[in-house]
């Protein structure tokens, strides 16, 4: 398997997982039901974008009121 396919299984996995650590600026959506820290050490444009990409889709899934990334 390459390297990016492993890298956005990773994501992938870890985007579905439930975090319930609070943030600390999560207070500007005090009724957020769900957490997600998404993190990228990178400089691969690709990367940046599969993460990105992520982070959109559990948005949408969740509704922007209902998720705190």
């Amino acid at each position: 398997m390459n390297k990016l396919l492993q890298y956005l299984l990773l994501v992938v996995s870890l985007a579905i997982l439930p975090v319930h650590a609070a943030a600390p600026d999560s207070s500007n959506k005090p009724f957020a039901e769900h957490k997600l820290v998404l993190q990228l050490s990178d400089d691969d444009k690709q990367k940046q974008q599969v993460v990105l990409n992520v982070a959109s889709n559990v948005a949408k899934h969740y509704g922007q009121d209902q998720v705190d990334i």
